[in-house]
C-alpha cells in the first residue's frame, strides 16, 4: 500500500509503481503478472516495459466482479470509515493497521477463492457483470 494525497494521475501512478517495483520483484521471485484496469492514470503505463518476465494484464475499468483488489479496497474503505479518523495522522494509522490485517493470507483467501466461478459466470454472460459483485462482507 502506498499512501498519497491529491489526485492520482499517470505520472504519480508510475512513480508509485516504480517505487515498489523492487518490492514486487522480490515478493515474486519468478515471472508474474501485473494487473491494472483502464483508469486514465494507467493508460500510458511504462514501468515494466523493459522486463520481459512480467506480463501486464489490462482489465476493464472498474471491473469489480473480476478484480480482487477492488473488493479489498472496498473492505479497507469500510474499516477506515468505522474507525472514524479525525486527523490525517489517525487516517494514516487506520489505513496502515487495517491494510496489515486485511492482507493477511487467511483474510485474502475469500477474495481469491471465488475468482474462478466469477470468471466463468462472466464468460457465460458474455462479459457482462456477474451477480457476485459483493461476494465478501467487509
Amino acid at each position: 500500500m502506498h499512501i498519497f494525497s491529491g489526485n492520482l494521475n499517470n505520472s504519480l501512478y508510475q512513480e508509485i509503481v516504480e517505487k515498489h517495483k523492487e518490492e514486487m520483484e522480490n515478493l515474486y521471485q519468478q515471472d508474474f503478472c501485473y494487473q491494472h484496469d483502464k483508469h486514465p492514470s494507467h493508460l500510458t503505463f511504462e514501468v515494466f516495459d523493459d522486463d520481459e518476465d512480467i506480463e501486464i494484464i489490462d482489465f476493464p475499468t472498474y471491473s469489480l466482479d473480476l478484480n480482487p483488489i477492488e473488493n479489498v479496497w472496498s473492505t479497507l474503505k469500510y474499516k477506515v470509515a468505522c474507525d472514524a479518523p479525525e486527523s490525517e495522522r489517525e487516517l494514516k494509522r487506520s489505513l496502515q493497521s487495517n491494510w496489515r490485517e486485511i492482507t493477511k493470507v487467511e483474510n485474502l483467501r475469500p477474495y481469491l477463492e471465488t475468482l474462478e466461478s466469477r470468471y466463468r459466470e462472466c464468460i457465460e454472460k458474455k462479459w457482462r457483470k456477474t451477480s457476485l459483485l459483493d461476494f465478501v462482507d467487509p
